[in-house]
Order: C-alpha cells, then sequence, then structure tokens
C-alpha cells in the first residue's frame, strides 16, 4: 500500500510481506497462537504489531520508521537484519532482537529477559524506563542508556554485556546482578545504579577504564582485566573490587574498601575516601595521595608499601610489604590495635604539627624512620637500626630478641625531646647528629 495499511483479528498463523508508506497497524490477536513472520515487512513509518501470544520472526526483515512489538503473554524473537530508523519499543514476557542500523533506539517492557544484538550501537530511549529480568547485550559501536526517565534500565541481572569495537559501555538504572562477561577491550565502561548495588557472581569485566557506581554497595571479587583507572562510588555502602593485572583506583567512595592485584600492583591517581581499608596487590602498593581513611583492616604487597591519609590512622589488621612499609598521616595519630607490621624498612610519620606514633605489637622490621610532633612508641621482635628520625616528644624503642643501633652513624640525624629504649643485644645510639632532650628508662 502506497499509504497506510491495518490488519484485523484473522486469526492467521504466518504473517508475510508488507509494504506500506505510510503506517502499518494490526488489530491485537492477529494470530490465535504465535505469530510467525516469514517475509520482508518494509514500512515507511510506524508499525505497530500486537499478538498476545508472540512473535516469532523465521524470515525476513523489518523495515520502519518505528516499531512497536506487543506479546505480554508470550515471548518475542526477531533476528532478522532489521532496519528501524527510530525508536522500537518491545512489550512482552521476554525478547530477543537484533538490528541492522548503525543506532539501535529501544524500549523494554519485559516480565522476563532480554537478549539485543546490534551491528551498530544500542541506546535504551522512549518514555519510560526499559525492565525486566535478565539483559543480554551485543553490540559494535556503543551500549548507552542515560539518567533520564527513558533512558535508565532496571533488571535484576546482566548476563553478557558486549561492545566489540568503539563507543564503550555506559548504563544508568538500578542495581544488578552480574553473571556473565562484561566486555569493551580498550574502551570505557560505565555502570551506574542511582539504588540498590552491583553484585558479581560470574564473569569478568574487561576493559580500558571501568566506574562503578552504586549506593548499595560494589562487590566485584572475580580476576577482572581492567588496564587503566577504575573509580568506584558506593557512597557509605561496602566495596570490593580485584584486577588479574595492575588496578589503578581513579578514586574511590565507600564505606570498607577492599582492593586486590592478583599479579600487578595498586597505584591512584584520584584519592579514596573510606571508613576502612584492606589492600593486597602482588608488586608494589602505592597509595600515596591525600586520602581519607581512617582504619586499615590489612595491607600486602609483594612490592613496596606506601600509603597516607588525611585523617588519624588505627592499624588494625596485619601489614606487610616487600623491603619497605611506609605509613603516614598529614597530622593525626597512628594508633595501632591489632595484627603486625612485617618487612624490612619501616616508615612512620604523622607530619610536625600534631599526630603521635603508637606501633608496639610484635611487629618485625629491620630500620626504622621515623617523625611526629607528640610521643612515639615502636616495637620489633627483630633487632633494627634507626633511620632520620624526628620526635618532638619522647621516642621510646624497643627489640625482643636483637640490638638497636643507627643506619649510618656519621650522617643520619636523630633528633627526639627524650629517649626510652629496651633491646636484648646491645643499645648503640650516639653520634654527631644525635640529639636526646632527656634520656629515661634505657635496658640492655
Amino acid at each position: 500500500a502506497g499509504g497506510s495499511a491495518s490488519l484485523n483479528r484473522n486469526f492467521v498463523s504466518n504473517l508475510g510481506t508488507v509494504s506500506a508508506g505510510t503506517s502499518f497497524t494490526a488489530t491485537a490477536g492477529l494470530s490465535s497462537g504465535v505469530l510467525a513472520l516469514t517475509d520482508n515487512i518494509t514500512v515507511g513509518g510506524a508499525m505497530t504489531l500486537p499478538n498476545d501470544a508472540g512473535i516469532n520472526q523465521t524470515g525476513g526483515r523489518i523495515s520502519a520508521g518505528s516499531l512497536t512489538l506487543t506479546a505480554y503473554s508470550g515471548a518475542i524473537t526477531a533476528m532478522g537484519d532489521n532496519l528501524i530508523a527510530g525508536d522500537t519499543l518491545l512489550n512482552a514476557r521476554s525478547a530477543s532482537f537484533k538490528s541492522a542500523d548503525s543506532d539501535f533506539a529501544i524500549q523494554l517492557n519485559l516480565a522476563g529477559s532480554a537478549s539485543l544484538v546490534s551491528t551498530g550501537s544500542i541506546t535504551f530511549s522512549g518514555f519510560n524506563p526499559s525492565w525486566g529480568t535478565a539483559l543480554d547485550l551485543d553490540a559494535t559501536t556503543g551500549i548507552f542508556s542515560a539518567p533520564n526517565a527513558g533512558g535508565s534500565i532496571s533488571f535484576s541481572s546482566f548476563g553478557t554485556i558486549l561492545n566489540r569495537t568503539s563507543g564503550g559501555i555506559t548504563l544508568v538504572g538500578t542495581g544488578a546482578n552480574l553473571t556473565g562477561d562484561t566486555t569493551a577491550a580498550g574502551q570505557t565502561v560505565s555502570l551506574r545504579a542511582v539504588s540498590g548495588a552491583f553484585t558479581q557472581y560470574g564473569g569478568t569485566v574487561t576493559a580500558g577504564a571501568l566506574a562503578l557506581e552504586a549506593p548499595g554497595g560494589l562487590v566485584f571479587g572475580n580476576a577482572n582485566n581492567v588496564t587503566g583507572a577504575v573509580a568506584l562510588t558506593a557512597g557509605t555502602g561496602n566495596a570490593i573490587f580485584r584486577n588479574s593485572g595492575a588496578l589503578s583506583i581513579g578514586g574511590a567512595t565507600a564505606g570498607a574498601l577492599h582492593l586486590i592485584s592478583d599479579t600487578g600492583s595498586i597505584t591512584q591517581t584520584g584519592v579514596i575516601n573510606a571508613a576502612s581499608l584492606t589492600a593486597s596487590a602482588g608488586d608494589r602498593l602505592t597509595l600515596g595521595l591525600a586520602n581519607a581513611v581512617p582504619v586499615i583492616l590489612g595491607l600486602t604487597s609483594a612490592g613496596p608499601l606506601i600509603f597516607n591519609t588525611t585523617t588519624s590512622l588505627t592499624l588494625a589488621g596485619d601489614i606487610s610489604g616487600g623491603g619497605q612499609v611506609t605509613l603516614s598521616t598529614e597530622g593525626g595519630a597512628i594508633l595501632q590495635t591489632g595484627g603486625t607490621i612485617t618487612t624490612d624498612y619501616l616508615g612512620l610519620f604523622t607530619g610536625l604539627i600534631g599526630g603521635s606514633i603508637t606501633v608496639d605489637r610484635a611487629n618485625s622490621f629491620a630500620m626504622l624512620g621515623i617523625g611526629t610532633a607528640g610521643d612515639a612508641v615502636v616495637r620489633s621482635t627483630r633487632g633494627f637500626d634507626l633511620g632520620h628520625t624526628t620526635v618532638f616528644g619522647k621516642l621510646t624503642l624497643t627489640s625482643e630478641t636483637g640490638a638497636i643501633g643507627i643506619y649510618e652513624p656519621g650522617s643520619t640525624y636523630i633528633l627526639a625531646g627524650g629517649l626510652a629504649a629496651d633491646a636484648q643485644d646491645g643499645i648503640t645510639l650516639f653520634g654527631a647528629l644525635v640529639d636526646f632532650g632527656t634520656i629515661y628508662v634505657v635496658t640492655n
């Protein structure tokens, strides 16, 4: 038909070739069962096809200005090389749809799952959010949704989410369980939930950069593969992120934060704000920016370990670093309440305005550098040497099994308002650059 075409209830099983210049509309109940689309359907404008029991494209393609398919009691399956210039709306129990357009705009109203494939991009649009249970997406040049009413999505789980070449993945809506791989190699992936949590039950994330946001928490404990920065925003919710290789934190906000790099370093380009931090690195751990983390539950690295916070710092768990552990606050205290520190060189610094240091458990280190405006109490199960030291208050040192000495007596400066020391195998603390204002108890 050169203009519009319509079909009333006919109880047909197959719908063949349709050609309409402006629009095509069918009455609900065109078929008593599942309606098969067997040939090409070409509509210059809007196409509306309801069939409650289901719609199954067995041949041909749909070409239309816009498309609405409805099968509330059944499934919609349309996996031909369909070309829809405008928006597509699918209302059904479940839906599978393929688009051969460069930009596929879609809205979903589903009781069940959805699987969408596009040779171009996929963009969620329309007047209302898209919703369903499980979501699988396969696109080439981008997957997009937005925080507005028509662009957001609400699915209980994400299965396989794949973008093949460019454009990245941006999904905004409610939280979801991730059960399959999310892949956009070399591109940016952004998953944002305005409510709920993101929890990774299966699969991994592969991306060039990653941004995750959910007020209910972020749990990504599988061996993900993100080569660039990872930004984590969980509000007061907890967050865990594991990467198979090096992990670069582009910023993090969470309650309890847990970071893992299986084989690489953990570094940062943005600050961390968290109620507590646990981290494990297969190589170095360098978190030296102006973080705001008051409690350390555990830090482990195969290489050197550096951590800084603007707050006072409570050490409540084990800390170990290959060769070096340096912990610093910008004026607050460092207080060890649990765990031990194991390394070769231990650096403890609170700045020269305020603060104090109490690291008085069965730690194990061989060299100590320290700086604080208050008192400092430090204990090691091994003997150790002092490196550069500035303590405006009283310095209390304990070696449970060895000696206490100076790393380089002629060039190491040691300044303290007072000294108390206890060692099992000798104490040698003198030199041209050594000054203790008051000597308290010194026991060998």
